[in-house]
């Protein structure tokens, strides 16, 4: 064992790195959750709580490496390490069945898009919850009986990878059959097409984004040995293990500041609320009129700019039929 290949020098910037920017994440990943909940009638109700556990997990993680460097600071053999470690795990792991969770609700409101709205099998949801609770108990059995190897880091690789290509599959089917939806296909329907895109476009790039991130690590852990945490015991035999630990995990609370950000830009309600805030503070509000105020066309564009609802003269068309039928 060589000290000196990492001093405590090197720990306690890492320590300090880890503070600086955990502290503002959880802030930041917290206010996303409160957010959410304010604004949880924008979507369907399984997928805000799946989205809102998502983002709570990330809060949660990142109040783990928070208190990790404090501790750390400290008495870096501390059992509240230990402790705060096996929640930090619980809480990773729990990720991943998370977004598969919300990746079959999805898939649901895209195959049963004429009677999704107004379900609410709770007992079907709970279930699902329950088996991804029940995956993450496996997963950490096999820590704990130390079979936890490169076989499990494979099957988190492909699973990540899946879980991107389903997304995004998901995103585009649900926006041609928007697109092909327009003017033939009852309000309902179109409801709900529409509420799967905006979903999707809130959902899909956090979701890629956070597996980019787990890529990137499972790739880092096979090329540099370096994980999510720091290794006290390779990084006092490993040179270089400093610089590159040091790299990846800059890159990996970096990477978490602009997911709440993006998923802030990508919600059209939360959006529109902080663009409204910020137009009272301008001092002058420009307002344009349509021309021709006798013949007004009203349109209500999804979150791809296309027309979902048609004209107005479609509008009461529609509802015309749904009354006769």
């Amino acid at each position: 064992m060589n000290d000196s290949l990492c001093p405590d020098s090197f720990l306690l910037g890492v320590n300090v790195l880890s503070i600086t920017l955990s502290l503002p994440m959880v802030v930041v990943f917290i206010l996303l959750c409160i957010l959410l909940v304010i604004h949880s009638k924008t979507f369907h109700p399984f997928f805000t709580l799946s989205f809102i556990l998502l983002i709570f997990s990330y809060a949660v993680c990142n109040l783990c490496v928070l208190l990790t460097a404090i501790f750390q600071l400290y008495d870096e053999n501390s059992a509240v390490i230990f402790y705060i470690d096996k929640l930090y795990l619980w809480v990773y792991m729990y990720i991943q069945p998370c977004v598969v969770i919300g990746l079959i609700e999805r898939l649901c409101a895209t195959i049963f898009v004429s009677s999704y709205e107004h379900s609410r099998y709770w007992i079907i949801y709970i279930i699902g919850q329950a088996l991804g609770i029940g995956v993450v108990h496996y997963e950490n059995v096999l820590v704990e009986n130390g079979d936890y190897n490169d076989t499990a880091k494979n099957v988190q690789f492909a699973l990540s990878i899946c879980i991107c290509i389903c997304l995004v599959v998901l995103f585009f089917v649900n926006r041609h059959l928007t697109y092909n939806s327009r003017h033939k296909s009852t309000l309902t329907v179109r409801y709900q097409l529409a509420e799967n895109v905006k979903a999707l476009r809130t959902f899909v790039p956090f979701v890629v984004v956070d597996n980019c991130i787990s890529i990137l690590f499972v790739l880092s852990m096979f090329f540099f040995e370096v994980d999510f945490n720091i290794n006290l015991k390779v990084c006092r035999n490993l040179p270089g293990y400093t610089i590159t630990f040091t790299i990846f995990r800059t890159i990996l609370l970096l990477t978490q500041l602009f997911m709440p950000l993006l998923v802030v830009k990508q919600h059209s309600s939360i959006w529109n609320q902080v663009k409204s805030q910020l137009a009272r503070r301008q001092p002058t509000v420009r307002q344009s009129i349509d021309a021709d105020q006798n013949n007004k066309v009203f349109k209500i564009n999804n979150v791809l700019g296309m027309d979902i609802a048609g004209t107005n003269i479609d509008y009461f068309t529609q509802l015309k039929v749904q009354w006769l039928t």
